[in-house]
């Protein structure tokens, strides 16, 4: 971030192709059965890009300066504009975060309709064959460290880690989680004064028109891991009973 050659508003080029042509065909029909309104368009793209240029060294005196030194030295609301921006149209963490759940979403979705169609959906093949994915928000995290690594844990490593060996992870990253938090390392998003000057920076700008529209994609897939996580227990519940 400190590097003054780095423009942090460039369209990156992946294997000969943009950012947005390698992930507009998934944001433009993001619904499970591809009947879903766009999360972002081309015009988007391209208004979100303007954004960024239009904040990154625009100013006087900015012209020559690293991203860090924007950060630290625009006027705050302009800085987290310009660091969502970045994460948006150049990191892309944002819309790639967004892009794969979709991905995931719809390839979960499409092999459970082969596999009732081929299979009646009730073989051992089919239950070897499913895709399992975890979906967790970052307030799991920062909420319930120790639990939500033990979460994550177990879904990744399954029986091959001890219970001995995840436990003692999930401490030791509650721990530092927690001596972070008492030194001050925290996030810009720490604290209810500046989550109110994120809300009002972002969600009152076109940027959090496009944020919105990926929270959602975020709150359905998380709603819809709980309820099938709901309903699998009630089955197992009602298996145990009888």
């Amino acid at each position: 971030v400190r590097d003054k050659t780095r423009d942090v508003c460039e369209k990156k080029v992946f294997f000969g192709e943009t950012l947005a042509e390698l992930l507009l065909p998934t944001l433009v029909s993001p619904g499970v059965d591809f009947d879903k309104p766009p999360i972002v368009t081309k015009e988007g793209f391209d208004m979100l890009y303007d954004k960024c240029n239009h904040l990154f060294r625009a100013q006087p005196g900015f012209e020559d300066e690293s991203y860090y030194f924007h950060l630290r030295h625009l006027d705050p609301s302009h800085a987290i504009k310009l660091s969502t921006l970045q994460q948006l149209v150049n990191g892309g963490d944002i819309f790639l975060m967004a892009n794969n759940i979709i991905k995931l979403n719809q390839i979960r979705t499409i092999q459970s309709r082969v596999n009732e169609l081929n299979q009646g959906g009730n073989t051992m093949k089919s239950k070897y064959d499913k895709i399992q994915i975890l979906t967790m928000s970052l307030s799991d995290f920062t909420h319930y460290p120790r639990r939500s690594t033990l979460k994550y844990l177990n879904f990744v490593y399954g029986n091959s880690l001890s219970r001995e060996s995840k436990g003692r992870i999930a401490t030791q990253y509650e721990n530092s989680f927690i001596k972070r938090a008492e030194t001050g390392d925290l996030h810009i998003t720490h604290g209810n004064d500046n989550e109110e000057m994120l809300r009002n920076t972002l969600l009152n700008d076109m940027i959090g028109k496009y944020l919105n529209n990926i929270a959602s994609v975020v709150s359905e897939t998380l709603v819809a891991e709980m309820s099938e996580k709901d309903y699998l227990s009630q089955v197992a519940l009602a298996v145990g009973g009888q």
